[in-house]
């Protein structure tokens, strides 16, 4: 997206133009954020506001001030000698300086404390709510994604496995569990495995948790037709869980 490496195959357009052959007008109106900073060593924050200025357009240099007042970062200190969590919180600063109509951020929270894990939550949905901006958070990190994101693409093995609004794909995955003295017998294992709707099968020291996708109405009619009955209500997944159940290899685990 970045125009940084270019596609096996394909094209990548950003606003249009192509990321590749026209790095220079894809990203006038992008701001990226790569998982390791990589601004200049000798300049301060405040000289990168500078610097910033006569690059973009749009920067906006009170608002740049500002945040690195509340991060409390010294406009005065050059970037070498800031923390592995002041670099990042900077480089943060600096792709929100440019006000950009799409911001990229790789990676973002890796090595923030929660202190600065919850500034980067708020002052994103802030940046969303002042402007028309659209942010792409690439992220191991499915707490934060699932505060921050209202559409969620799920990569695995090479594959895009979803892509839907985050309400959406929660409301399609449900866990429900067996007690230990109805776990899952072998007469109706089989039937249970070979469920398309049933995409993980976890044995706790309690029983035994399904996790059912799509349509839980069929699986309840499987499992009561042979005379099972799951404790309590079914529950929806949170982010993390959703992903487990979509990457994981095999269907059964032990918890």
């Amino acid at each position: 997206l970045a125009g940084v490496q270019r596609p096996s195959r394909g094209v990548i357009r950003v606003f249009g133009q192509d990321s590749w052959r026209n790095r220079v007008r894809a990203l006038t109106r992008v701001g990226l954020v790569p998982e390791e900073p990589d601004l200049p060593a000798d300049m301060s924050a405040g000289e990168l506001s500078s610097f910033c200025g006569r690059v973009f357009r749009t920067w906006d240099s009170s608002g740049f001030a500002g945040r690195c007042n509340r991060l409390s970062i010294a406009p005065s200190l050059p970037f070498e000698h800031l923390s592995r969590g002041e670099r990042r919180l900077l480089s943060l600063a600096v792709g929100l300086g440019g006000r950009p109509d799409l911001l990229i951020l790789d990676d973002p929270t890796s090595g923030l404390d929660p202190a600065a894990r919850s500034w980067l939550q708020d002052e994103l949905i802030r940046e969303l709510a002042d402007r028309e901006s659209t942010i792409l958070l690439a992220t191991h990190d499915m707490d934060f994604a699932e505060r921050v994101a209202t559409h969620v693409t799920v990569l695995h093995g090479g594959a895009m496995q979803v892509h839907e609004t985050m309400e959406t794909l929660k409301n399609r995955f449900w866990r429900i569990h067996l007690p230990g003295a109805a776990g899952p017998r072998d007469s109706i294992q089989e039937t249970i495995v070979r469920d398309a709707h049933v995409v993980r099968i976890i044995r706790r020291g309690s029983g035994t948790d399904l996790v059912v996708k799509d349509d839980l109405g069929a699986v309840l009619g499987v499992l009561r037709s042979a005379a099972l009955e799951p404790t309590g209500e079914a529950e929806h997944l949170s982010l993390e869980q959703v992903f487990l159940a979509l990457c994981e290899n095999e269907k059964e685990a032990t918890r």
